[in-house]
């Protein structure tokens, strides 16, 4: 059985048994392959020219398990566009509950032999920032990053910005649109991250706007994967529907989130796709696939030509964005069952199905 099945089936009897919850949440996704981070991992065409591979340094914002699924992508794309031998050198917090951003950035910026070095996530970059020298000798590409603040060494940066916060009224309304009547809204985020809490707070203004009620569930860093189920399933009655707000270490914690949200028969919201697989019901965002493998096109101009331009830090492109709706998880929570299970004039708004 695959994985997301595996899930999806797990979560019809989660109602039964809190313990198959936690199961779940300690369920791994599919690791990428290769050694482990100071080793890195090899990539390259077997006609690749002989001679030592470059090497890459990938600042992870939470573990390796957590970001296997964009990590294999990165890895992937660019070795269908990298004629050039690369070895990717993974630093990731040592304890991701508690990320030490500025550690690790520190490890991949004084590596004498990385020659360009990879991101996502406002918090991993502006740690990359502000550990950077003030001239900087190795470029910085952004797979996803949500929000800029200070860039104190004027880095030059390349990648992309999901619009995490200014997507949020529209991720609310479509939420509204599709899911049916929210009643009083949980929101789920990590007040440990600042693009988190601006993202909870445009959610808010938004509900207010169209009188939906809403409950604030903040968690922080240090927060397990059981005390996140534990609040989502100690949520009153009241509670009808749950927001999930973007952020490294709630995406590390999905399969619990997710377990806790069918649990307690809550519809989910969320920015990218990765959490339908976990049993999340719906998502708008950019196609966060994509933006990884244009991260990946980056680093390989550079790697067959340093000397190349490389573009600047851009916004994602309207039309990189998608909303997608899990139908397996509407049958479970009984939603749309006249439709099949899909929201009426959802697909002919564009809209992509999952099951």
């Amino acid at each position: 059985m695959k994985r997301r099945e595996f899930v999806q089936a797990a979560g019809l009897g989660l109602a039964a048994s809190a313990v198959a919850g936690q199961a779940i949440a300690q369920t791994v996704h599919c690791t990428a392959s290769g050694a482990g981070n100071e080793g890195g991992q090899v990539g390259g065409k077997a006609i690749a020219p002989a001679g030592a591979p470059k090497k890459v340094g990938f600042l992870l914002a939470s573990t390796k398990q957590a970001w296997s699924d964009f990590i294999e992508e990165f890895r992937d794309a660019l070795d269908e566009v990298s004629t050039t031998p690369f070895k990717i050198i993974f630093s990731q917090p040592a304890n991701a509950d508690y990320p030490n951003y500025a550690v690790e950035a520190r490890k991949l910026l004084q590596h004498t032999q990385i020659r360009i070095i990879v991101t996502a996530g406002s918090e991993p970059l502006m740690a990359l920032l502000q550990e950077a020298p003030t001239k900087p000798t190795k470029p910085i590409v952004v797979a996803s990053a949500a929000m800029m603040r200070d860039n104190p060494n004027k880095v030059t940066l390349s990648g992309f910005l999901n619009g995490q916060v200014d997507s949020a009224a529209a991720r609310f309304n479509k939420f509204k649109r599709y899911a049916g009547e929210l009643a009083t809204m949980a929101i789920l985020y990590n007040s440990s991250a600042e693009n988190a809490v601006q993202e909870q707070k445009k959610v808010e203004e938004e509900a207010a706007k169209a009188s939906v009620a809403t409950k604030l569930v903040a968690i922080s860093n240090g927060t397990s994967a059981f005390d996140v189920m534990t609040g989502i399933t100690q949520l009153e009655a009241a509670i009808k529907s749950l927001y999930v707000c973007t952020d490294p270490l709630l995406t590390m914690h999905r399969d619990a989130i997710n377990a806790a949200a069918i649990q307690k028969q809550l519809p989910t919201m969320y920015q990218f796709r990765q959490h339908l697989l976990a049993g999340g019901l719906m998502s708008y965002g950019p196609n966060f696939t994509e933006l990884f493998r244009g991260a990946a096109s980056i680093v390989g101009t550079f790697l067959e030509n340093e000397s190349a331009a490389l573009p600047n830090l851009m916004p994602a492109s309207v039309n990189q964005f998608e909303v997608v709706w899990n139908r397996s998880t509407a049958r479970i929570f009984n939603l749309h069952s006249a439709t099949e299970y899909v929201p009426p004039n959802f697909k002919a708004d564009g809209g992509i199905v999952v099951d």
